[in-house]
């Protein structure tokens, strides 16, 4: 996390190795921001990456395909819970808006929505002659780029930031995957019920947000007829939600039980929220659930959309750092998405589209905070990292996929570079336990995803 002036910025680190091993590794500074504002706000738990939940009180993380676990640490000590917060004085009274004139009326953002959403400043609209100031101050909010070695080669540079150009476009877009496979649906609802509340410890206690009704009778609501949200069941995007929360449900059965929990519990509690999250987080399951089924391509679509992710979930922070407090993050992310999403290939685009209380309008600035703050360095360790575990290790992209993709393009392609090289040795962290499984560096990962977003399979 960015250190402030006088400030010693909040350390977070998480054990690397077996249990009680004592080697602590230091969290990269996008998920420290997402875990001190999280642990801030006094939430029990945070989600990273799309598939690591921080427990707060019990201070582990947990993979939530693998179940593996580990510790984690706030300034070197055991996380301990703030204390809760004072409560709130009381806002000010509003000023009374001005009638707008018959001038401002014509220059307004063209929408049918409110001049204001449910009250809240970040979706207030002012007429445009307000902006240029506005957008002034909201240039000067400092987002700190994700940041180059010292001694990293230009020509290393290039290549990074050419892959990032390559990745941050509609060509890469998780809108791309239409090859979804879903599961037959065989599952009655007392079924159901049964699986959550094997799985999710006080499943009958959790409600809705509005405190009146179980959230089994929204999750069996959206199994039949998908999500109110994206109107009629027969839209495409419910066809997906239903379908993909179906599959969820067929495939977490055979989950080892710490998995099915940590799984279902997320489901579960997307449902004491709104549809925007359910919806959300029904497809990062779904995905998490079945990315190692798809192409090679789609598999690295899978490792960069949690990057493309965490990358928008920090700038939502930075610029909106009071949504760890009130509901309105998921709408004002959506706002985000629903400009710069198409043009950079973010995931949950279409999702956004479809949140009426997203507003449309978002400083041309955001683009430019959002590039900086997408870090393809850390994407490329972890596809190295995910290659070149050679043990069952849960992975997003599957060796033998690679392997597969490697033959059927080497005549463009050396195959070759995907496996360990006696004569560059040095260029490599480690040494691969198995030869005949690839093995990657920095220069030969970059040249894999190079080949694989310039020949597309």
């Amino acid at each position: 996390m960015a250190e402030k002036e006088g400030e010693a910025a909040p350390h977070w680190t998480m054990e690397e190795g077996e249990m009680l091993s004592e080697l602590w590794v230091s969290y990269d500074w996008g998920d420290a921001c997402l875990l001190e504002a999280a642990w801030a706000s006094g939430r029990p738990h945070v989600l990273l990456s799309g598939r690591y939940e921080v427990d707060f009180a019990n201070s582990i993380q947990t993979n939530l395909e693998s179940g593996y676990v580990r510790r984690v640490r706030r300034n070197n000590e055991r996380v301990r819970l703030p204390p809760p917060p004072a409560p709130p004085l009381p806002p000010p009274p509003a000023p009374p808006l001005p009638a707008p004139t018959t001038m401002h009326l014509k220059r307004v953002h063209s929408s049918d929505r409110p001049w204001a959403l449910r009250g809240h400043s970040a979706f207030k609209r002012r007429p445009l002659d307000e902006d240029e100031d506005d957008e002034q101050a909201h240039a000067q909010e400092a987002v700190a780029p994700a940041p180059i070695p010292a001694h990293e080669p230009p020509e290393l540079t290039t290549r990074y930031e050419a892959l990032k150009s390559a990745l941050l476009t509609p060509a890469c877009a998780s809108l791309d995957r239409v090859d979804h496979t879903y599961l037959p649906w065989e599952l009655s609802d007392k079924q159901v019920g049964t699986l959550f509340r094997e799985a999710v410890t006080g499943f009958d206690a959790l409600l809705d947000r509005t405190q009146s009704t179980p959230v089994l009778t929204y999750i069996l609501a959206t199994i039949h007829r998908g999500l109110p949200i994206f109107g009629a069941p027969s839209n495409p995007l419910n066809t997906h939600t239903q379908h993909s929360l179906q599959t969820i449900l067929t495939l977490v059965q055979s989950k080892p039980l710490p998995v099915r929990s940590q799984l279902l519990r997320r489901i579960a509690e997307a449902f004491q929220n709104c549809q925007t999250v359910q919806a959300q987080v029904i497809d990062q399951v779904f995905g998490l659930l079945t990315g190692r089924d798809q192409t090679l391509f789609n598999q690295l679509l899978v490792l960069t959309d949690a990057h493309k992710q965490r990358a928008l979930d920090t700038l939502t922070l930075t610029l909106h750092p009071e949504v760890v407090s009130n509901a309105t993050g998921p709408h004002i992310q959506n706002s985000i998405l629903k400009a710069i999403g198409p043009v950079l290939g973010l995931p949950g685009v279409a999702r956004a589209r479809a949140d009426a209380l997203a507003n449309s309008r978002v400083f041309p600035t955001v683009l430019g905070k959002y590039t900086a703050l997408f870090n393809v360095r850390d994407l490329v360790a972890e596809f190295i990292t995910d290659i070149n575990a050679q043990d069952d290790t849960p992975r997003c992209v599957s060796h033998v996929t690679l392997l597969h993709w490697a033959m059927a393009h080497c005549e463009h392609f050396d195959a070759h570079c995907i496996f360990f090289q006696e004569e560059r040795v040095e260029e490599y962290s480690g040494r691969p336990a198995n030869q005949l499984l690839p093995f990657l560096c920095v220069d030969t990962a970059l040249t894999v995803l190079e080949a694989l977003l310039r020949l597309r399979d």
